[in-house]
């Protein structure tokens, strides 16, 4: 059952209100939706001034009324349950969420057009005219998603926006070093997570596993060190030695995870489709889950899932998308070495096709999908001294990365100022 809702982005939290939502499928039947409000204040990635620029520079947006300044909430508008529609009515955006079950008791919610950040419409839902008319006017993003909640299209402005200075700095930054760097930076993210979770494992394993763990941290942190201390010089000879520090990472990171496993679940190192065994079977269901999250986080910031830093170009090839998830990878790898090491996986969750390797059968895919969407909804983790959801978390780390790119046209622009 899912009641339409509003998902609030920002900073300092206000208050919270609740409303009540008519689920479609049960007449009568009500859900009680939270709505948080927050004031808009000190955030590069959701701050939109009155131009439509949702990317400028941190600093509060206060609405003026008469003499006086106040904060304004800021949102994003998801339309989800079918029949829903947005209108424009004296100025403002109105929508409606239709109760099917004939009792006529619609829920209709109004908000400022100064609150709204993006518009985001689902399959079976409905927008006018006028409210897409007003929404570009003032620099709304509007984005059409599937079934899935994938973003599949938006709606464009004539005028250039933030997107296009975003896009424009995402090509020029593409295979040189400097946008090396940020790839880089999501790497030592990737290296430094795993660490922590083998930091993690060794509080509740024997003495003899603990060696294993210590060895592998020790490999780890001078990997990582490396990393980080490691100048970034030329495009093709940095990336490739990035790419030599990543893999040897990786290699110790399994062998131990393997090592640390029940016999009938170790293997013998990492294994892309077709997958050797059961344990990458579920790592690769894993990451793709959190490859469509990643998408979509990409595309709600503005950023061009196709326009990558540091992986190499190929038709048809979301090379920002395998760029921006190393460093959410240790996530999944949690998830998958917890079923395992419970043992809750059997023969069941497991496909084995002789000559395709190992796939998730249904019951597989259920199981993981059921813990992974779970944790992404209610794991916290801190950042810059805030609590996110960890789906909430990649969303803001999208945003901050589009600032960080539309920074660079300001830093070319210093540079390129004669002495």
């Amino acid at each position: 059952m899912r009641a339409d809702c509003i998902f609030v982005s920002s900073i300092t939290r206000t208050r919270e209100q609740s409303c009540v939502f008519h689920h479609n499928q049960h007449p009568g039947a009500t859900s009680r939706c939270r709505i948080n409000l927050y004031e808009a204040k000190y955030h590069d990635f959701n701050h939109r001034t009155p131009l439509g620029n949702r990317f400028s520079s941190p600093r509060r947006y206060r609405h003026r009324v008469g003499r006086a300044h106040k904060f304004i909430p800021v949102m994003d508008i998801y339309l989800q349950t079918f029949g829903s529609r947005l209108r424009v009515r004296d100025g403002i955006f109105e929508m409606t969420v239709p109760d099917i079950s004939g009792a006529n008791h619609h829920v209709i919610e109004q908000f400022a057009p100064e609150q709204v950040t993006s518009i985001l419409l689902h399959k079976g839902t409905s927008v006018s005219a006028d409210a897409l008319l007003l929404a570009i006017e003032i620099g709304v993003d509007i984005q059409v998603l599937d079934q899935f909640g994938h973003p599949q299209g938006r709606f464009w402005s004539n005028r250039p926006t933030s997107t296009l200075s975003i896009w424009k700095n995402q090509l020029a930054l593409s295979h040189t070093t400097e946008g090396l760097r940020i790839a880089k930076s999501w790497i030592e993210e990737k290296l430094h997570g795993r660490i922590l979770h083998l930091r993690k494992l060794k509080g509740y394993r024997s003495a003899e596993k603990g060696k294993i763990i210590t060895a592998a941290e020790t490999a780890l942190l001078e990997l990582l060190t490396r990393l980080k201390k490691m100048p970034l010089l030329e495009f093709n000879a940095d990336a490739a030695t990035i790419r030599g520090i990543e893999g040897a990472a990786g290699r110790h990171y399994f062998d131990t995870l393997s090592a640390l496993l029940p016999d009938e679940y170790q293997f013998g190192g990492r294994s892309n489709r077709p997958a050797t065994d059961a344990f990458n079977a579920f790592l690769n269901y894993g990451y793709a889950i959190l490859y469509s999250k990643a998408e979509r986080a990409l595309l709600l910031a503005g950023l061009h899932p196709y326009i990558g830093f540091m992986h190499a170009d190929g038709y048809q090839r979301k090379n920002l998308v395998f760029d921006f998830i190393e460093q959410f990878r240790v996530w999944i790898d949690k998830i998958v070495f917890k079923l395992f090491s419970r043992k809750h996986v059997s023969s069941v969750h497991i496909t084995l096709r002789t000559e395709k390797g190992y796939w998730l059968a249904e019951e597989g895919k259920r199981l993981l999908v059921d813990h992974v969407l779970e944790r992404l909804a209610n794991k916290k983790q801190a950042l810059d001294g805030l609590e996110y959801s960890l789906d909430a978390l990649m969303t803001e780390s999208a945003r901050r990365c589009a600032s960080r790119v539309l920074k660079f046209e300001t830093m070319r622009k210093v540079k390129m100022q004669p002495a």
